[in-house]
């Protein structure tokens, strides 16, 4: 174990290293200036970019263009960064923590620079529970951000403006620590679940 989490931290600091940015550092909410109540987040941590792009191939998607991707939780940026390698139509991350939403927009201005100038990747500094989703094509990527009952009401959202606009929604849920939270959201079905990630597919389009 020591063995891959020394491999996994070094894949994270060349991350960040090579592109100029810093998404590695773990950040506690304490202190933090937050659009939503603390007790709903969860501290910052990114997950693994091999394991991002693990999930992002597990898709069944040909078309990457035609879907707009949606990090709930983005943290310092990372998977947008990431998703943006898949060329997404446009690529939205929805933070809490102002101070981590700031940390991202200097890292994706850094980023943008040095690989993708003009790319349409934005960090919106935002309440999940209050968030309208996009009416359009989704990949929607959860890492760990809420507490299980405010994840709750976030697919609550989704529900809703799945059953007043169907569309092609897909969710990647990466490393599941409450997975009967999806499970329970009855407009959604298990499309694909590994140890690193799960994928749900919206069945009400």
């Amino acid at each position: 174990m020591r063995f891959l989490d020394a491999l996994t931290d070094i894949e994270s600091r060349w991350f960040d290293f090579s592109r100029g940015v810093e998404t590695d550092r773990p950040t506690a909410l304490h202190h933090l200036s937050l659009a939503g109540r603390a007790e709903d987040g969860q501290s910052y941590a990114a997950a693994r970019p091999g394991g991002i792009r693990m999930a992002l191939r597990g898709l069944p998607i040909k078309d990457f263009s035609a879907f707009t991707f949606v990090d709930l939780g983005s943290g310092k940026g990372r998977a947008l960064m990431i998703a943006a390698e898949y060329k997404f139509r446009r690529i939205l991350g929805i933070e809490f923590a102002r101070e981590l939403h700031e940390a991202a927009e200097r890292n994706l201005t850094a980023w943008k620079k040095r690989y993708r100038p003009g790319m349409d990747v934005e960090s919106v500094h935002a309440d999940a529970l209050d968030y309208h989703f996009p009416e359009e094509p989704l990949v929607i990527y959860y890492f760990n951000s809420f507490a299980p009952a405010a994840a709750a009401k976030v697919l609550t959202r989704l529900g809703t403006s799945l059953a007043e606009k169907p569309r092609e929604v897909y969710v990647i849920y990466m490393f599941p620590k409450s997975p009967e939270v999806f499970e329970r959201a009855t407009f959604l079905t298990a499309w694909k679940k590994v140890r690193r990630y799960h994928i749900y597919e919206a069945v009400n389009r």
